[in-house]
């Protein structure tokens, strides 16, 4: 795509010699001096003389904040649809709410007929065996130790003596 950059547009910009394809700003060091400016995987800032790039795409910046923008946006994509819940959608996009931690595994129930429930909904059932590392049996007589099965809810304490 031809095109007129500007001071600050946002571009996908590929280099595969130096550091391959990544979202980088434009930014001027001087008026004569133009800069494509991206982190790299390690973490240290990487600039692209403008003119050494294979290709650049732009990429475009929405401000979720920005009520005008996500009208423009809404409207271009889907004609319809209330506005706020657009608006709610771009902030939680640019701005994920992180996924609520995991529930910690519960004590490893000791009784003879224990069950307990993995990740998956499966149940696991304690047993007794000459094998003192793999007590729980779960589908198709597939036999575990506590640590490997992910628990997330013991259904029964089973029998003690």
């Amino acid at each position: 795509m031809k095109r007129d950059w500007q001071l600050g547009d946002v571009a996908m910009v590929t280099d595969p010699a130096r550091f391959g394809e990544r979202a980088m700003i434009l930014l001027g060091h001087d008026p004569a001096n133009r800069c494509w400016h991206g982190v790299a995987d390690n973490g240290d800032v990487r600039c692209l003389d403008a003119n050494q790039a294979e290709s650049v795409r732009p990429l475009v910046v929405i401000d979720p904040e920005c009520i005008d923008e996500v009208d423009r946006l809404r409207d271009a994509v889907w004609r319809g649809g209330p506005l706020d819940a657009w608006q709610s959608a771009l902030r939680e996009f640019a701005n994920p709410t992180p996924p609520k931690p995991p529930e910690p595994k519960p004590p490893e129930p000791m009784g003879l007929g224990a069950v307990v429930e993995d990740i998956n909904g499966v149940p696991w059932v304690r047993c007794e065996n000459a094998d003192q590392e793999t007590h729980w049996y779960g589908r198709n007589k597939r036999r575990e130790s506590y640590e490997a099965i992910d628990a997330v809810r013991v259904l029964s304490e089973g029998v003690t003596a």
